[in-house]
């Protein structure tokens, strides 16, 4: 497709309004140039009326003279002798733009639209005196309303005539771009040979604008025929000196250039015959943008808009230096005019550019958006819970359980014994599980006897005692011939709605042959809706000694991203004593908890025996993109002691993958070098013994 065929077109309407100089030729042409008369055999003498009923007619260009020449501006003389106010002059212009602009369906607010909009507007401000400067601010505003009345359905024809000229090399795709803008097929294309072989002039209207397109015939690579080039330019040459062109567009392939690619005699023999003017009111047009760009030098294929950025800069300094201008930056079009060229929902070509991207990062919006609904959704929900737990009856209960589905969530399968055996195939059961309780056995894989091999069981339960009261009980237990050893966790919590909790529990654990007991509780409340404050105590047995300990600690939420918290402790036994405490700031991303983005900020401090060692933490979260996760941890104490870890989650560049792979075979590589050459060195001193 022509893609932003709307966008140069405002453009380049916009430039001519403000151009200073119109379209110029050099008088350097022969006698016969300058009356027209002299035949070629690039310009034919047959006309035909190909398209008489759709408002498109195809004609070849006969050889007769005209008399005088086209003003390349878009104000016909005619219209500036009613207007012999500069100021109207200026404030017609910009209405005529403002019109093509609701024409053509560009948005208002675009940079290119702005841009012109400016320049009219500096140009009224310099055309107005002083009484006429309110005037002037007000014009604008006014023109933007009155263009936007005039075309509404039923409102008057914008005679706004255009004039495109179309330059390039064979096969670059000229021919199929008119097809392309007028949407039928006006001329003939050929992807082998040459298509156009005359000088034809198209007319036709796209969305009420009279447009007249030229098509020339492609010119010949430089180190082929410069001789048959130069014919076919002074041809169009004197076509142009009698019919001036409001746009020239210059064609070139997208999948031609290269770091090889050397046009500079070509451009430069166009400059000279055509004139350095000519490149003041061209588009560049990249046509063939659907082909896949080309390897880099990693092996992997270029990005699309950094390539077409690079094609583009390398075509743009080959017209830079055959005019001598390193200011000139013509505008660009990337357009194909394939018809297996992807298409959206209108049914317009669409290329390969970042629009992919526009699309994802819209996705990976709105899933942003569902995730925040349905993380509401969900705290809502458990607040329903809790006020129909406190408020409604059992029965009332027993249907809102039964309506609400619990979340399933997968565990990993436990490893068992075997539930048949060949001599007693009779089914055992190996679990015992009821609402609130679970019992299963604890397989020893090095066991001789896979079919009651197992030496240990496991337990887990957990009741709610009271609307606000909870316990759980989990442990396991393993004995052998010799040893027995229990590990046991028991708990009770305590939760309010209005920000209050606390828990208690005992835990139990063999260390060999003694038994460490570990008594703990604690408790949070919410005095203030941004402060929380929690203290916490524990008593641990070891044997015969005891140990004791006690924290303090408070949060204070800033906003709905920052979290400054604080905590101190205190642990003795054994005649010795401990203090520790610490600081931490944590800064959390816009759209957490849904994308688990913060920064932590933290430092410590341990004091032990007259020692004291401070440390500080750095730990962040973050996304790089739309499927790369990072994870930066760090942290240094006074003792110069410290870590760095970077962890990385993608799914997207598996070479990340292969680089750690990489690195861990490298660093077992170096361990085994160097036992080899430990071991060469023992042996070389025992021998020397």
């Amino acid at each position: 497709m022509l893609m932003n065929f709307r966008d140069w077109i405002s453009y380049r309407l916009g430039s001519s309004l403000l151009s200073a100089r119109p379209f110029a030729l050099d008088d350097g042409a022969s006698e016969g140039d300058a009356h027209g008369t002299t035949p070629n055999e690039f310009v034919g003498t047959i006309s035909a009326n190909r398209f008489p009923s759709n408002d498109s007619r195809a004609s070849e260009v006969g050889t007769s003279p005209h008399a005088g020449a086209i003003h390349s501006g878009l104000l016909h003389p005619d219209d500036d002798n009613k207007m012999s106010d500069p100021l109207r002059k200026v404030e017609a212009l910009q209405f005529k733009f403002l019109r093509l602009v609701y024409r053509m369906g560009v948005p208002p607010n675009t940079d290119v639209v702005a841009q012109v909009l400016y320049r009219l507007q500096l140009a009224n401000l310099i055309k107005a005196g002083e009484s006429d400067a309110r005037r002037t601010n007000l014009a604008i505003n006014k023109a933007r309303v009155i263009a936007a009345q005039q075309e509404a359905p039923g409102g008057p024809d914008l005679d706004l005539p255009l004039r495109i000229l179309l330059l390039g090399k064979t096969g670059a795709g000229k021919s199929a771009t008119i097809n392309s803008m007028f949407d039928e097929r006006m001329v003939t294309t050929g992807a082998l040979h040459p298509a156009t072989d005359r000088i034809k002039k198209i007319e036709g209207t796209i969305k009420g604008l009279r447009v007249t397109v030229i098509d020339t015939p492609g010119l010949m690579p430089h180190y082929q025929s410069q001789r048959k080039n130069r014919k076919i330019l002074h041809s169009v040459k004197r076509f142009i000196k009698r019919t001036p062109p409001d746009i020239v567009l210059y064609f070139e392939r997208v999948d031609h250039v290269n770091s090889k690619y050397s046009d500079y005699p070509l451009l430069k023999l166009m400059t000279d015959i055509l004139g350095s003017s000519m490149w003041f009111s061209t588009v560049l047009v990249m046509t063939h943008c659907c082909s896949s760009p080309p390897e880099g030098p990693d092996g992997y294929p270029l990005e699309y808009d950094a390539y077409t950025r690079y094609c583009k800069n390398v075509v743009q300094r080959h017209i830079q230096a055959a005019v001598s201008n390193t200011q000139l930056d013509n505008p660009v079009v990337l357009a194909d005019n394939h018809p297996m060229c992807r298409r959206n929902t209108k049914g317009e070509r669409v290329l390969p550019n970042g629009q992919k991207s526009a699309y994802l990062d819209e996705l990976d919006y709105r899933e942003t958006l569902y995730l925040k609904k349905q993380w509401k959704e969900g705290i809502r929900s458990q607040k329903l819970a809790e006020a129909q737990n406190n408020d409604a009856s059992s029965a009332v209960h027993d249907d809102y359980e039964e309506s609400t589905s619990p979340d399933v969530v997968h565990l990993s399968d436990m490893e068992i014994p075997l539930s048949f055996d060949s001599d007693h195939p009779v089914h055992r059961y190996r679990h015992v599980i009821t609402d609130d309780q679970l019992f299963r056995p604890v397989l020893d894989p090095q066991g001789w006897d896979h079919d009651i091999g197992f030496d240990g069981i496991n337990f887990e339960a957990s009741k709610e005692v009271k609307k606000k009261v909870s316990a759980a009980v989990a442990g396991q237990m393993r004995k052998d011939k010799e040893d027995m050893y229990v590990q046991s966790e028991c708990s009770v919590s305590y939760s309010d709605q209005r920000g209050y909790s606390a828990s208690g529990g005992l835990d139990m654990q063999t260390a060999n042959r003694d038994l460490v007991c570990t008594i703990h509780g604690d408790a949070k409340f919410r005095n203030m809706s941004w402060n929380a404050t929690g203290a916490g105590i524990s008593i641990i047995k070891f044997g015969t000694k005891y140990f004791t300990g006690a924290k303090l600690e408070d949060a204070i939420t800033i906003g709905k991203r920052v979290q400054l918290a604080a905590n101190a402790g205190r642990m003795t036994g054994c005649g010795q004593v401990a203090h520790g405490g610490g600081m931490e700031i944590t800064i959390r991303g816009k759209d957490y908890p849904v994308r688990e983005e913060c920064v932590t900020i933290a430092v410590t401090s341990l004091s032990f025996e007259k020692e004291t060692v401070i440390g500080g933490n750095l730990q962040s979260d973050f996304r790089v993109g739309r499927g790369l996760k990072m994870s930066v941890s760090a942290n240094l104490n006074s003792r110069n002691l410290g870590r760095l870890t970077i962890r990385t989650s993608t799914s997207d560049h598996a070479e990340i993958g292969l680089i750690v792979a990489f690195s861990l075979i490298q660093f077992f590589l170096r361990r085994i070098s160097a036992r080899t050459d430990k071991g060469e060195q023992q042996s070389d001193s025992y021998m020397d013994d």
